[in-house]
Parts: structure tokens; sequence; C-alpha cells
């Protein structure tokens, strides 16, 4: 577990990272460069907003001194990090295909990892300046109107300045359950779970939109976990890959919050 103090300090951190790197990730999408890409290893895109988001988070909370595992980062082999109970789990823009297309459907995802668990995350969506993050003592919260911003420095209390406390319900069979899937990034293991559901929970409906979008933003619903990248990064643990791919939310009665 963190600290109090150590919370107070790490949050707002990953908030700015975030943000920052958000500012970048815009300059390129709005520019005629924003369409161009390269093929990583395993098939999948990968642009110069990436890149370029990756090392501004890299550089902003590189001197924290905590480890860092990025999608877009050098390959760290398993002997080098197995021993790490607390670390940066960083997808720079997750929705990398989306950014391509165009849609606006990507976000910078950055969570806090303490013994291979999401202890602080935040998810940001740019180019809707939509902020979503957590704090392990008070919940999740949702802003709107964040900017992108190459110089932001918020501190803890700021954050929660026009935050909305996201609502936390259980299912019953007034509030059926809703499953939120990858718009592009998808398994057999997914529709297999999938499958599941859907002999256990004969209500449920399906919503696919890009992840980490999907997680952060199921109206009226159950924020399962704070971080989503898309695919999972060979050797991470189980724990934290076990988010990568579905997102399972219950309606509530709440009122969603207005954009």
């Amino acid at each position: 577990m963190i600290t109090v103090t150590q919370k107070q300090i790490f949050l707002p951190k990953a908030v700015n990272a975030a943000i920052r790197a958000g500012r970048a990730i815009l300059d390129i999408y709005e520019s005629p460069e924003h369409a161009n890409f390269d093929l990583k290893k395993d098939k999948t895109p990968i642009t110069t907003a990436d890149r370029r988001a990756h090392e501004i988070i890299k550089q902003y909370l590189g001197y924290i001194r905590i480890p860092i595992l990025s999608e877009e980062g050098r390959e760290l082999l398993y002997e080098e990090r197995k021993a790490w109970d607390l670390f940066w789990l960083v997808d720079p823009l997750d929705g990398t295909v989306e950014f391509l297309k165009g849609n606006g459907e990507f976000t910078v995802n950055i969570a806090l990892m303490v013994d291979n668990h999401p202890t602080i995350g935040v998810i940001y969506v740019p180019y809707k300046q939509e902020l979503y993050f957590n704090d392990p003592d008070r919940g999740a919260y949702k802003r709107v109107g964040v900017v992108a911003s190459e110089e932001v420095e918020l501190v803890y209390e700021e954050l929660f300045d026009g935050a909305v406390l996201l609502p936390s319900v259980t299912h019953n069979e007034e509030t059926p359950l809703r499953v939120a899937i990858s718009r592009s990034h998808n398994t057999p293991e997914t529709f297999e779970h999938i499958d599941t559901l859907r002999e256990k929970y004969p209500t449920w409906r399906l919503w696919s939109r890009a992840v980490a979008i999907s997680s952060a933003s199921l109206p009226r619903g159950l924020w399962t976990t704070m971080f989503a990248p898309p695919r999972p990064m060979s050797g991470i643990p189980l724990r934290a890959k076990r988010y990568c791919r579905l997102r399972v939310a219950r309606r509530s009665p709440t009122p969603r919050a207005s954009r």
C-alpha cells in the first residue's frame, strides 16, 4: 500500500503527465502528420503521437524514480521486472487505430501498480477534454472541460475542483448487466467470456467503443477498473493483464454527469 502523503504526490503527477501527453497527441492529431504510422512486431500500428506521448510521460514521471512499464517503451525482460512491487503501467496512446481513423476516441492511460494491482489510475480523453481518475480513499471521479496543456501542474486538491464522483452500484434485476468491449481490439477470449456472461445474465447489453473510453464512460455505470491497455504486453502479471480486454458495468439510477 501507499501512504496518504504518497497518494497526494503521485495522483496529481499522473494526471499532469496524462494531460501534458494529451497536448502533444492533439498537436499531431490536428496536423497532416496524424495519418503517418509504422507497424510494430505484433503488426499493430504506432504513430509519432504514440512515441511523443511516451517520451513526455517518461520525462515527467521519471524523476519520481518509480519504474515505468510503457507499451511504447523498451521491451523489459520479465527477469528484470518480476520483483517490482511498485511501478507505473502506461499506455501513452490507447486507441491508435481510432486516432488514425480520426474519430477522437483515444486516451492516455496511466496507473500506479502496487503489488500488481492498479491503486491509482488516470484516463484522459484529450479530444473530448474529459478526465477520469481514482483516489483509493475517495473513489472514482470525472471532470469535463480539462484542456490539454503542456504546462499543466495541478496539485492534489485542485483535482477535485468541478469533479463528479462516479456512482458505484451493484447488480440486480432492475439494473441489467452492461458489457463494454473494444471497438478495434478483441480476441477469441473476449467473446468466450461474453458467451459466459450471456448465459448468466440474460438481460445483458453490449457496448463497443475505444477500449479505455468504454471502461471510463459507461453511462450510469460501475467503473470496474481505472486502467485499460488495449493489448496485454508480454509478461505483465496476470492480475494486471486481466483488465486489458473486457469491462463489465451495471447501470445505476443516478443521472449521468453532464458533459
